[in-house]
């Protein structure tokens, strides 16, 4: 029985992993402070689940907010300068 969810787990764990493989980076931002943001609204509000859904809420519109405006091109007034290729 052991074995079987273990392996049950594992085959989820790589099969979530996997759908992961080709996320733009403003999207893995986002997706890390959703986790980030959710594990500490539970710490802090001490499991509640508000809190831990306040806390993923706020995590990944951070972060996507954050990534978004780390990249180039993306601050008001910023010029796109075309690449040479």
């Amino acid at each position: 029985m052991k074995r079987t969810t273990l392996a049950s787990i594992a085959g989820v764990l790589a099969m979530s992993l996997g759908a992961c493989s080709d996320m733009t980076h403003q999207e893995r931002g986002t997706l890390a402070g959703a986790a980030i943001g959710g594990v500490a609204g539970n710490v802090v509000t001490g499991g509640s689940t508000a809190g831990t859904l306040g806390g993923a809420a706020v995590g990944g519109v951070e972060d996507h907010t954050h990534v978004l405006l780390s990249l180039p091109g993306t601050m008001p007034g910023d010029a796109v300068l075309p690449r040479r290729v």
